[in-house]
């Protein structure tokens, strides 16, 4: 069914705006009509052979990825179910040129509008051309089918099933090789796991050294990577603008454990070779520290800028010490209008040990009405406490009042956008000093849309999902860890 359109190598057609537009009627050009015809473009619709013929496979059934057809006819007929779409752009632009013709000028803000009527209807006709033709594309690879349906409708014992917010998941790769060797996985459900906190040859062996040799120099693991060379030897890097060439600064205490160390670790027969650098992502982590220095200058008190210079060391000089300390000062600088923060130590994405993190970081606005309703449901915490199901021996000696806030996200830089977040995650922070609850309005919002559920009615959903969900939810972030139980720590016994 080659009907002449022009494509491009993959099938898809080259014009988006016109896509079924024949030789003949593109050498037509434009011609006025009385104002009792049609426009060429709605005319297109009922005259145009393309149309009729692909219309007509359409009703009969030849529209689905399963038919006997080639891509590039599936393609064209992605494109004729939605043909409506293509041909609004294209009744405005005659519309257009016909005034143009009979030398009317339309007023400035008449033409302004036009222009962007034209402009949007042809954005809106490509984007849906250029979904729907890689869609077709894709659904159009046998390959690709059979293997997906191979990994999810076998139980092969190569396969690894774990389980993930109380579901089994089938963690399958691709034929490649290295994905093969190296099933992809974080948080220690799948092992080895592809990442790039460790260099590819790091095992957990490896980790459980480093480790080791962290604790010994009371070193935190939160901004660091592993590299591992031929040889066995390793290097820890550092996040930092500064470099090893960088001379060390007064109370620069990251600089004394720079370069080579002999570690004897209990888990090898002899001493493992460890170097550590700084300078992991030097370019990013300068831009960071410029810029919160610049933005030192526009603080509001006191705490934001004590956070702001903690800050600036903390990503200077590779210091999680000093990130702390930015820490806590963030936690008191109660209700501010504009929050922001950047966090190092969200660590489920280790696929060993589960201490190395990425960076994490947000610029939101408050959204006073919610957070408000919040301040309300806190002040009630305490009669809250006592219906818990386990005794007060393991609740905090003292309740401490997070700083609860419903934010709208402006930014949020990370591998992924919580719902929420109770930060810092410092464990001696959030226990003794506090900590902000903070719920991300915005994102529970964007995420509960676009989920159709088949068996409901539209009415239904939005009932559901709007009425109940969205309100459900911003319940459980709230009470998600707003106080924290005691926590417990195993004592060594003495000698």
């Amino acid at each position: 069914m080659d009907m002449g359109l022009p494509r491009e190598d993959k099938g898809t057609l080259v014009g988006t705006t016109l896509p079924l537009m024949g030789a003949t009627q593109n050498a037509q050009g434009m011609l006025p009509l009385p104002t009792r015809h049609y426009t060429a473009a709605i005319e297109d619709v009922r005259e145009n052979v393309r149309a009729k013929i692909y219309a007509m496979c359409t009703r009969i059934g030849f529209s689905h990825p399963s038919d006997g057809i080639n891509t590039e006819d599936k393609i064209t007929l992605c494109i004729v179910e939605n043909y409506l779409d293509f041909k609004t752009g294209e009744v405005w632009y005659e519309v257009g040129s016909e005034l143009a013709q009979e030398g009317l000028c339309p007023t400035s803000p008449d033409q302004e509008c036009l222009q962007e009527i034209i402009h949007c209807s042809e954005e809106r006709a490509e984007e849906e051309a250029k979904e729907r033709q890689v869609t077709a594309i894709d659904a159009s690879r046998p390959s690709a089918i059979s293997l997906g349906e191979r990994f999810h409708t076998t139980n092969q014992s190569s396969l690894n099933v774990t389980t993930f917010c109380s579901r089994n998941i089938t963690i399958a790769t691709s034929p490649m090789k290295i994905l093969s060797e190296n099933k992809i996985g974080t948080a220690s459900q799948v092992a080895p796991g592809i990442t790039t906190y460790y260099s590819g040859n790091c095992g957990k062996e490896d980790a459980e050294i480093i480790k080791e040799f962290m604790l010994n120099k009371d070193l935190s693991p939160y901004n660091t990577r592993l590299f591992k060379s031929e040889d066995g030897t390793y290097e820890l890097r550092l996040a930092s603008s500064l470099t090893n060439d960088t001379p060390p600064s007064p109370n620069d205490k990251v600089s004394s454990l720079l370069g080579p160390h002999q570690f004897p670790s209990p888990r090898t027969s002899s001493s493992v070779s460890i170097k550590i650098s700084r300078g992991d992502y030097h370019t990013l982590m300068k831009r960071m520290s410029d810029e919160l220095e610049a933005a030192a200058h526009h603080v509001a008190n006191r705490n934001q800028k004590d956070m702001i210079d903690r800050y600036v060391s903390s990503f200077s000089r590779g210091s999680v010490p000093d990130h702390e300390d930015a820490s806590r000062y963030w936690i008191k600088d109660k209700g501010p209008v504009v929050e922001t923060h950047s966090n190092l130590s969200v660590s489920a994405f280790d696929a060993f040990l589960i201490i190395l993190s990425p960076p994490l970081g947000f610029v939101a606005v408050v959204n006073k009405s919610m957070s408000s309703k919040f301040s309300q449901l806190l002040d009630s915490a305490q009669e809250f406490l006592p219906l818990l199901p386990w005794g007060v021996e393991f609740e905090k000696d003292k309740f401490l009042r997070p700083d609860f806030t419903s934010l709208d996200v402006v930014s949020f830089a990370s591998s992924g956008i919580p719902a929420g977040i109770n930060i810092p995650n410092y464990d001696e922070i959030r226990q003794n000093e506090g900590f902000k609850n903070v719920s991300l309005g915005n994102v529970l919002s964007a995420a509960s849309q676009d989920k159709r559920v088949t068996f409901l009615t539209t009415e239904d959903q939005v009932s559901l999902e709007i009425v109940y969900f969205v309100v459900a939810y911003h319940i459980d972030i709230y009470f998600n860890d707003y106080d924290e139980p005691m926590m417990f720590e195993r004592k060594q016994p003495q000698d």
